[in-house]
């Protein structure tokens, strides 16, 4: 399959402005075919510079699923549960942002339908196809014996990105439209962890939102089904540590959001008697930004001690995970970041809420 495959992007908030249409506009493999959002600003912001005729932007979702020319569907809302179900009936191929859903009966029931209609769904985690990451799960599979693994996440500021990306960041949704989404939302987190306790809510919300990105590299790293959640505690600010196992090795996980400073500081660190390896996200907000791969060992013979610093590439992991998406639409080449994946990280965080909810009790 050579020709251009036509991409429609449902939600053009920041990411999809930043990084999403952008690749897809000049991976040259494919088009930024049709647009969609409920505010209008952000389409003609974008059609005007992409070349978009306007009777490819849609205020309507479905309208826009009508389209056969279409071949694929980028789902960049806040919520992605209908429109995921929509865009498989309409048999178009389907990235979605990440999380899959908010709860695992509708991340279910959106894997059962791109399986029923035969379309590829994969999960907008870009963090799997980094080639820091990708040389960092290499060398930690050399390990012979690991000490312990430690997860550490407090994402900073995300408010620079107006000041330094050209952006259309109008939010026009009135406020019946707002109130209704954000009941269906608690609907479908009281459905998940059980109850309405506002700090759990929000907790497992940040789970979802934020540290789910961490979550699929330990899950690459230990297997899917493989992480079991042996204590987890909340603090009133949302702040989560947990402690986890997968094939005998237990792992210490760290979250929680510091908005207040501009610092990223994303960490994922394996310590073992070999060597102290550890990997260094930047904000996701940057482009080309590298991640930092360190490595803390002795050296061969001299019983000297080195700490390495190793940049694998300078390569974009969202234009990374764009190609692979081309890919898998056509040679058939399985997700990386497939559906089922996502499901596990909803798994996983429900799980943490839950054991955190016994020790509240």
């Amino acid at each position: 399959m050579n020709r251009k495959l036509n991409v429609g992007f449902i939600g053009c908030g920041e990411i999809a402005q930043i990084m999403h249409i952008p690749y897809v506009h000049e991976s040259g493999s494919m088009t930024v075919y049709s647009l969609c959002n409920t505010s209008p600003s952000p389409l003609k912001f974008l059609a005007d510079r992409y070349n978009i005729p306007m009777e490819r932007c849609f205020s309507d979702y479905k309208e826009m699923l009508a389209d056969p020319a279409l071949d694929a569907v980028a789902i960049c809302t806040h919520d992605h549960y209908e429109q995921v179900l929509a865009a498989a009936a309409a048999h178009k191929h389907i990235f979605v942002e990440k999380p899959l859903a908010f709860n695992t009966r509708q991340a279910q029931e959106m894997l059962e339908a791109a399986e029923r209609y035969g379309v590829v769904l994969q999960v907008g985690y870009m963090k799997p196809y980094d080639p820091g990451f990708e040389y960092f799960l290499n060398r930690f599979r050399d390990i012979k014996r690991i000490s312990h693994v430690r997860m550490h996440n407090f994402s900073g500021d995300y408010t620079f990105v107006s000041r330094i990306y050209d952006l259309c960041t109008v939010r026009e949704t009135d406020e019946s439209t707002r109130k209704l989404r954000e009941h269906t939302q608690d609907l479908a987190l009281e459905e998940e962890i059980g109850t309405k306790n506002p700090m759990l809510k929000r907790a497992y919300m940040n789970l979802l939102l934020g540290t789910s990105h961490d979550s699929v590299l330990l899950r690459l790293m230990f297997g899917n089904d493989s992480i079991k959640v042996r204590y987890a505690d909340i603090a009133p600010d949302a702040q989560i540590l947990a402690i986890m196992e997968a094939n005998g090795q237990r792992f210490s996980w760290e979250s929680h959001f510091i908005t207040d400073r501009m610092k990223w500081d994303e960490n994922l660190f394996v310590y073992s008697p070999e060597c102290e390896l550890s990997l260094h996200f930047p904000s996701p907000y940057l482009k080309n930004a590298v991640t930092k791969v360190n490595i803390n060992e002795n050296e061969q013979d001299t019983g000297a001690n080195r700490d390495i610093i190793v940049t694998a590439s300078y390569d974009e992991s969202y234009r990374r995970e764009w190609q692979a998406f081309y890919r898998c639409i056509t040679t058939g080449e399985k997700p990386l970041t497939d559906g089922y994946g996502g499901l596990c990280d909803i798994r996983l965080a429900s799980e943490i809420i839950q054991m955190a909810k016994r020790n509240l009790d």
